[in-house]
């Protein structure tokens, strides 16, 4: 091959180079503007805009931490009727074990009978589906609806059953005085019960698809061998869809620090259902310039950053994942 043949070949690998370098360039360039226009630019402006406060006469005035310290005042109960306390962290927090050793448990278990077919399992998919595909909005109308003493199907179920009293006013049974979500004492544990209800069918898709994927063969050799469908399940399938199960886990949990809609629906700004999510909405719609908002969002991110990481970490040290 003479020196002219070379040169082509060498321009024209550079050019398929360029080209295919151009290509993968064009199409990150969205989702990199997107990230730093949407994630970055807001932000850093939330950091910077925690240390200062607007003012109607002199605009923003640099205050220091005092925003801060409005917060830890308002957990250590030093302000009156501050949003921040420490019930709202504690709601937020109880959502954390709920999800993971609850819902994600009772959705592999369902998720696995699924793809074992069981009995029926083309109804119970539909059924456990269902949740999924409504609207928030009309799920905590169906709750609120169902807990009624006089029209729900679960206040009906309680009369039914004798502990529901009279529905007079001095005998109410079991019902709470203003209902179960309208209670101080009852409201949030009633949450937590809607919760569990539409929460074991937002993941299920994510679990279905990863038992789709697993080798049929593995567990036709391992029913050869005698393994019963517990020992399958331990130490066969979880294994298998550790990785589905450990990035659900971390995503649960960040998702966990900025939910609110239910909380909004069910018991609209009863502070003993108060969340993280839902007291910066609060706080955000009654006043947008509130920059203690801007603090209480990095509070919150630095918070949420060593949980999720810290949880990334022990998964990945003590979860079992297996190649295949």
């Amino acid at each position: 091959m003479n020196t002219i043949e070379t040169t082509k070949i060498n321009n024209s690998m550079k050019s398929l180079k360029r080209r295919n370098a151009i290509f993968v360039y064009g199409f990150l360039a969205w989702p990199v503007f997107q990230w730093l226009v949407f994630w970055v630019y807001p932000n850093i402006g939330m950091i910077v805009d925690s240390f200062f406060r607007d003012s109607v006469v002199a605009g923003k005035i640099f205050v220091g931490f005092e925003n801060y310290e409005v917060i830890f005042k308002g957990f250590l109960g030093q302000q009156a009727g501050s949003l921040f306390t420490v019930r709202m962290l504690t709601n937020t927090f109880s959502l954390i074990p709920l999800t993971i050793c609850i819902n994600m448990v009772l959705m592999i278990i369902f998720a696995y009978a699924l793809y074992k077919k069981v009995l029926l399992h083309g109804f119970f998919k539909i059924v456990l589906f269902l949740p999924s595909v409504l609207s928030a909005v009309v799920l905590c109308l169906c709750f609120k609806m169902s807990l009624d003493p006089d029209v729900g199907l679960i206040g009906a179920f309680i009369k039914a059953i004798g502990l529901g009293g009279d529905g007079t006013a001095g005998n109410m049974g079991i019902f709470p005085v203003g209902g179960f979500l309208g209670n101080d004492e009852t409201v949030w544990g009633s949450i937590l019960v809607f919760n569990v209800w539409t929460g074991v069918s937002g993941q299920l898709i994510y679990f279905n698809s990863a038992m789709a994927r697993l080798p049929a063969s593995v567990f036709e050799s391992a029913e050869l061998d005698g393994a019963t469908e517990m020992q399958q399940f331990f130490k066969l399938c979880i294994p298998l869809i550790f990785p589905t199960i450990n990035t659900l886990i971390i995503s649960t949990v960040a998702g966990c620090l900025s939910w609110m809609m239910p909380a909004l629906l069910l018991a609209g700004s009863n502070p003993n259902a108060s969340s993280i999510g839902l007291v910066i909405t609060q706080i955000v719609k009654s006043d947008s310039k509130n920059t203690v908002v801007c603090a209480f969002g990095v509070l919150v991110s630095i918070v949420g950053t060593v949980v999720v990481l810290t949880l990334h970490k022990l998964l990945d040290k003590y979860g079992q994942e297996v190649e295949y």
